[in-house]
């Protein structure tokens, strides 16, 4: 019954090549950092990149949840929305000296402080759950169910190495930035200054 129980809701090898995806990224992360030349830091961004979608890909070849139409368009709606808000605090939002490689600054770039890193410090972390969670509603692939909860908390493990380590010696006011905003759970400040800056241009 256990057996059936993991073949039905968890694909071992699809979770681990997901969760490798984000080991890499924070392999490119410290490559990026430390200097490593451009093989090495392009060959782990570019890893990360493919395992991550192929596990993506992968996960809803498995068994599914039945579903009708209202699910599969607010399963739509959610992964629709998650691109946005992920294309704008991933690309969109950022200048380029933001996220121009430490090797050229190191420790010298400033953080970017408007729209949605005003509201939390790493926004896009909520915004892959919804994308998770839409993705999951949309294709009713029961090896997301658990999968997603792996990748999820892989990539918030991801993100308190960059708070507390990683950040701190790419960015030069990242200190000031943590004491001016929430980590991960908005308050009503950083709610306001986020509405405020929303379309505060680059």
């Amino acid at each position: 019954m256990v057996e059936l129980m993991a073949g039905t809701y968890f694909h071992p090898a699809i979770t681990l090549l997901g969760t490798a995806a984000f080991v890499l990224f924070l392999a490119w992360e410290f490559a990026i950092l430390y200097s490593s030349g451009k093989v090495i830091t392009s060959s782990f961004k570019g890893m990360s990149i493919i395992t991550g979608a192929a596990a993506h890909i992968l996960v809803l070849g498995g068994p599914r949840f039945p579903g009708g139409l209202e699910t599969s368009l607010i399963g739509a709606f959610m992964i629709c929305l998650a691109g946005y808000l992920l294309y704008r605090s991933l690309v969109a939002e950022l200048p380029r000296e933001t996220y121009s490689p430490a090797s050229q600054k190191p420790g010298r770039r400033k953080t970017y402080r408007k729209g949605t890193y005003a509201l939390v410090r790493h926004p896009a972390l909520w915004w892959y759950g919804l994308f998770l969670a839409g993705l999951f509603i949309f294709s009713g692939a029961k090896w997301l169910l658990m999968a997603g909860v792996v990748w999820w908390l892989a990539n918030l493990v991801l993100v308190v190495i960059e708070d507390l380590y990683l950040y701190p010696l790419m960015f030069e006011d990242y200190l000031s930035y943590k004491r001016e905003t929430p980590m991960l759970i908005p308050n009503r400040k950083s709610f306001s200054r986020c509405l405020k800056t929303w379309s505060a241009k680059k």
